[in-house]
């Protein structure tokens, strides 16, 4: 895909709608704004043998990567792309950055892992650190963006059943509609896009959605 045509996919994808844009709908914005060349046989290769073991629950766009570095991305016959979806910013500092990459090999000739079963000579500073740099007072770390929005649920309602004085197993927790913050049974509860819920009932009680940036 060239520059002009990846600027032009994005423009397309911000004209469409002010509302999150999730990956079908990028899908589908990216093949109307953008004319793919023929896939490979080797891609398609690859796409196949997904498509056969993997399950469907996911659609992809039809380019397979291989490698990655800084801001760029090449599939499997050497096409050279753009990175804009960054994995959803999970990749914002770049494909391969030398400094995360040694981190991760330093660590792992180290100790693969602790468990929270046990102190170890790596959290204290973590924590010390995010909190001091976001002027929070405690962390709880987590491994994944749905396990932060489960988390924040949980500690919603604790704090209304044990500070605001809340029923017990009355509380609400209020979502802002066409929301997406992840695939688990409290992440689809919360959705007002019926993709993303339809099938996985019954869902989890005391969830609102309300209008986004409409007070009435």
């Amino acid at each position: 895909m060239s520059i002009r045509s990846a600027v032009h996919f994005s423009r397309r994808l911000l004209q469409k709608s002010s509302a999150p844009v999730d990956s079908s709908t990028a899908a589908r914005a990216f093949s109307a704004a953008v004319q793919e060349p023929p896939i490979s046989d080797l891609s398609q290769s690859y796409i196949d043998l997904e498509e056969k073991y993997g399950a469907h629950n996911y659609h992809p766009l039809p380019v397979v990567l291989s490698k990655g570095e800084g801001t760029r991305v090449w599939d499997v016959d050497g096409n050279k792309y753009f990175d804009f979806l960054s994995a959803y910013s999970a990749v914002n500092q770049g494909h391969c950055h030398p400094k995360i990459t040694n981190a991760l090999i330093e660590q792992a000739k180290k100790i693969t892992l602790t468990s929270r079963a046990f102190h170890n000579d790596c959290l204290g500073h973590y924590s010390e650190f995010i909190t001091s740099y976001f002027g929070f007072d405690r962390v709880l770390p987590m491994n994944t963006g749905v396990e932060g929005g489960e988390t924040a649920i949980k500690l919603a309602r604790r704090w209304a059943y044990d500070v605001k004085g809340v029923p017990t197993d009355k509380a609400r927790v209020i979502f802002a509609g066409n929301n997406f913050w992840g695939r688990t049974l409290a992440a689809v509860s919360s959705s007002s896009d019926p993709t993303a819920y339809t099938g996985f009932g019954p869902y989890m009680p005391g969830f609102s959605c309300v209008t986004y940036n409409n007070l009435e």
